[in-house]
């Protein structure tokens, strides 16, 4: 699965052609053979934008679709569709797609969801900084919804997120948001709930990115992608920041 960090981006996904043997004896999959496909919204289709906040929070069936020229890239077979067609490229536009993580859960783990024939096996967060959006992907069932945005952290009385940018999931199941602006708040969001901010990083110009936890969610590590670099004095190298998870929030 991949983002595109476009205002008129999409969600695509590569499904390769097979298994191929792999080096070590083993079998890996053909990653030089495959699909490249899109992701589309029902009732969102040909680029078209999910601009109603309160429909966007309502889950939605999607399908995948082949998209034309996967060797070009897909910003200008996009504008070359529109010029000669008039019509929209595949796909249901995404603004600003940045960061992606994809959630599993184990047999054994895995709730039934209501009216579909799978359960909940993986889950593709993604987030989108053109309208500061957390989208949820059911991979299974073909769900999407948008489960957060800033209306929920606003409700806390914190100021809306400036560009949503990288996220990660904790061991225990926490969703954190990075911010890609000059706040810089590490955010933890609860979906369709209010959100809480986990942190922030003073000084600006700069963005929060690379969140990543210990197997054990003891350890948080994220990095300020621009800031100074204290062995280097003022230079713009950045800092890597390590967060103690104390054991009564694990």
């Amino acid at each position: 699965f991949m983002t595109e960090d476009e205002g008129d981006g999409r969600l695509y996904r590569f499904v390769s052609a097979g298994r191929v043997s792999a080096v070590n004896g083993g079998e890996g999959l053909d990653l030089d053979n495959g699909q490249l496909q899109v992701l589309e919204v029902s009732g969102f289709e040909n680029g078209a934008y999910m601009e109603d906040l309160e429909a966007a929070r309502e889950i939605h069936r999607v399908r995948w679709v082949d998209v034309q020229s996967p060797d070009r890239p897909q910003k200008r077979v996009r504008e070359g569709i529109m010029n000669s067609t008039g019509v929209g490229a595949p796909g249901t536009r995404f603004k600003g797609g940045e960061g992606i993580w994809i959630q599993f859960w184990p047999e054994g783990a895995q709730e039934t969801v209501s009216g579909y024939a799978h359960p909940l096996r993986a889950v593709v967060f993604f987030a989108c900084k053109g309208d500061n959006r957390v989208y949820a992907l059911d991979v299974d069932n073909d769900l999407i919804e948008v489960v957060f945005d800033n209306a929920q952290l606003e409700a806390t009385g914190e100021a809306g997120f400036d560009d949503v940018d990288n996220l990660v999931i904790s061991p225990a199941g926490d969703v954190v948001v990075a911010e890609d602006g000059d706040a810089m708040r590490l955010m933890v969001i609860v979906p369709n709930q209010p959100a809480k901010i986990l942190l922030q990083v003073p000084g600006g110009g700069s963005e929060l990115t690379g969140p990543a936890f210990t197997p054990d969610g003891s350890r948080l590590y994220f990095s300020s992608q621009r800031a100074p670099s204290g062995l280097t004095g003022l230079l713009p190298l950045g800092r890597t920041y390590e967060l103690t998870v104390p054991e009564a929030f694990l």
